[in-house]
């Protein structure tokens, strides 16, 4: 696994009732401290949701700075979403909560603990087998298993095959994520030839429901499943994967 390349990471998180001080925060007030403090270059109020878009996050103590890619805000849930790792999400994340504080200051509870959080990664990466590879039983043993096991949710209910991508549709085993009326999306893992590269160049694009630290150790493990085989087959002749959408 080299070349790691447009890594980004985005953290999910739902709360009950009443607990994000929405109203507060769609004011044009509101809207204004958030986008300040992040330098947003947009900002909208869509569909009952606050959308905020190409930012940054000066880190603390001039060790460094996050790309906001967008934050949104509606009355149960919060998205933020970096160019980065899972601990730069959830810094982002931790000084946002405070910011809406600033503007709800009798907030309580204080939006430290959401009944939902999840977390999706995706990057670019070039891996050492070919997309050949990903058509075999044990990959397909993998995803069924091992992968499945690492799911913070621990009953993904039906696992499908989508072209290139496998889709996770979980059942809540939270009590609270049914006694607060939240809902589980699906969840992907999606590994297939990334876009205008060469087949042979074994460049890939991906995605999980996982932080970014479990990504890249589920990339390794694929990685190395798939080229421990006991022969491999000679590379396919050079294809050019035709444009769409990742």
């Amino acid at each position: 696994m080299r070349d790691i390349r447009s890594l980004t990471v985005r953290q999910f998180r739902i709360f009950p009732p009443d607990i994000v001080p929405f109203r507060a925060l769609r004011t044009a007030p509101g809207m204004e401290v958030i986008k300040k403090r992040y330098k947003f270059r947009e900002s909208a109020i869509e569909a009952g949701e606050l959308l905020f878009a190409a930012g940054m996050f000066a880190k603390e103590k001039g060790t460094g700075v996050v790309s906001v890619s967008g934050i949104q805000i509606n009355e149960r849930r919060v998205i933020v979403e970096v160019d980065g790792t899972s601990a730069d999400a959830t810094e982002v994340y931790e000084d946002l909560r405070q910011l809406i504080l600033s503007v709800e200051p009798l907030q309580e509870p204080d939006m430290a603990e959401p009944v939902v959080l999840t977390e999706e990664t995706q990057c670019a990466v070039t891996l050492d087998f070919g997309w050949e590879d990903l058509f075999n039983e044990r990959f397909i043993e993998y995803v069924t298993g091992p992968f499945r096991d690492r799911l913070s949710n621990p009953n993904p209910a039906n696992l499908n095959l989508v072209n290139a991508r496998f889709s996770f549709q979980f059942t809540p085993a939270d009590d609270r994520v049914k006694a607060f009326g939240a809902t589980l999306a699906d969840k992907h893992l999606t590994i297939e030839p990334r876009v205008n590269y060469p087949l042979e160049a074994r460049r890939f694009f991906t995605v999980s429901p996982l932080g970014s630290d479990a990504h890249f150790e589920v990339l390794g493990e694929i990685e190395t499943l798939l080229t421990h085989r006991k022969r491999r087959r000679p590379s396919p002749p050079t294809l050019q994967v035709p444009r769409g959408e990742e």
